[in-house]
């Protein structure tokens, strides 16, 4: 079974499961705060994604003997949650904001998100968010920006090195499903490159 799908770079949804809490309030609460220009609750929202990302691992697929880094290439789990695909919606718009401070959250998080999401699910969400953080370099004037290109340019390089960088093989060479997910995910990864590509060459 394929981990990404064979047709789309987007990666196939999964049901959601309905608890009391709707996610999409603590979300949409996020956005509000990093919307806002007072930046000492920002790290307060770094936070709370951390936790998210870190109490979905442990519900969908993480274990104590787990190494971070190779994991990263596997956890496939996370890749189909609505939580984190409606973030990263909500980041998208942070960019495209008037004001220079909720572009500047807005890729501050995405930056978070380069470095804990699984590959599988920023290969997948690579096209939308260079989009928006070129809007950014294109549309603010390093006069007003207050760091925010800056920021912006970070961010694009930490998603460039991530997405474009030849994935290292996992450690075991004889585990053979490791094998083939390693080699689901190059494919998958050479696929949204292409998407990409293509997409600013015709513009």
């Amino acid at each position: 079974n394929s981990l990404f799908g064979s047709t789309t770079v987007t990666p196939p949804s999964s049901s959601v499961c309905h608890n009391d809490l709707d996610f999409m309030i603590l979300i949409d609460a996020m956005f509000n705060v990093l919307c806002n220009d007072d930046t000492e609750y920002w790290p307060v929202v770094q936070r709370a994604v951390l936790i998210m990302i870190e109490t979905s691992e442990i519900v969908c697929y993480k274990s104590d003997d787990d190494d971070e880094g190779e994991s990263r290439l596997y956890r496939a789990n996370l890749t189909n949650l609505a939580l984190f695909d409606y973030l990263a919606e909500k980041l998208c718009q942070l960019c495209y904001e008037r004001s220079w401070f909720a572009k500047r959250a807005g890729c501050l998080i995405i930056k978070l998100l380069t470095k804990k999401m699984s590959y599988a699910w920023l290969f997948g969400h690579s096209y939308t968010f260079l989009r928006s953080i070129m809007f950014i370099l294109v549309s603010v004037s390093g006069e007003i920006s207050s760091g925010a290109i800056d920021v912006a340019k970070d961010t694009l390089e930490a998603i460039v090195n991530l997405c474009a960088t030849k994935l290292a093989p996992p450690t075991t060479p004889t585990d053979t499903e490791k094998q083939a997910n390693y080699a689901q995910l190059c494919e998958f990864q050479q696929r949204c490159l292409n998407a990409v590509s293509y997409t600013h060459l015709r513009a």
